[in-house]
């Protein structure tokens, strides 16, 4: 067993989670079982998507100056943000309407601009981990932190209905003839970072509107990675 074990039992005010833990017709009961074996566990959990790349992140970054580092604390921002930086960059650098007068006031609105969401990424990497990788989401690159364990390219991130943190899932070899996956590490993906499990899981709704083919299968999961972070 890793040295570090997902947390089952902390209070989240999710009602994802309450949902997925008192549903008596599906979930409650076959989300979790050990196989004839008593090593593997099978769970129900929603793939949120593959990890396309992985990066450590030089612990003197969240004590840089704001223009520092850049690179590194914008691979932290989630997709939308990043989207927005270069929209409103290239729009003030390409407008062509902006009255020479008002160039200089756009100038100074768009350092500030980026200065708030650099000073973000700095802050996430302060609350949260300096190891961060990104998955892709529906064909988007998201960011999710590193907590416990590692990650690499090819993992696999998972919701599990119940646990703490997101699950990094590694395929391994098998004989039972089903998809095997190991457990290499735990995260937290960024819309739980920024708005809580309260916010940042799934909806009833939500849950029950998920891809059947990526939320509604068991897992052969293996426990095998004794390294921390």
């Amino acid at each position: 067993m890793p040295s570090w074990v997902p947390d089952w039992q902390s209070k989240v005010e999710s009602e994802a989670y309450k949902f997925a833990t008192g549903r008596r017709d599906h979930l409650a009961s076959d989300s979790f079982r050990f196989l004839d074996d008593g090593k593997t566990l099978m769970l129900l959990a929603f793939d949120l998507g593959g990890v396309s790349e992985v990066r450590g992140i030089a612990p003197n970054v969240v004590h840089s100056t704001t223009w520092h580092y850049v690179s590194d604390k914008m691979f932290v921002l989630p997709a939308e943000v990043k989207a927005l930086v270069t929209k409103i960059v290239s729009g003030v650098l390409t407008d062509t309407t902006i009255p020479g007068s008002e160039i200089p006031r756009a100038l100074r609105e768009l350092k500030i601009f980026l200065a708030t969401a650099l000073d973000g990424g700095k802050k996430y990497l302060q609350d949260h981990s300096t190891s961060v990788l990104h998955y892709a989401r529906s064909g988007i690159e998201e960011p999710a932190f590193v907590k416990a364990g590692e990650a690499r390219q090819g993992d696999r991130i998972v919701f599990v209905p119940g646990c703490y943190h997101q699950l990094v899932l590694r395929a391994v070899s098998g004989t039972s003839g089903r998809s095997e996956w190991g457990l290499v590490g735990l995260v937290i993906i960024f819309n739980v970072a920024r708005d809580g499990r309260t916010k940042g899981g799934f909806s009833k709704v939500a849950w029950e509107n998920l891809p059947k083919q990526r939320a509604l299968s068991y897992t052969p999961l293996h426990s095998f990675n004794n390294k921390r972070q």
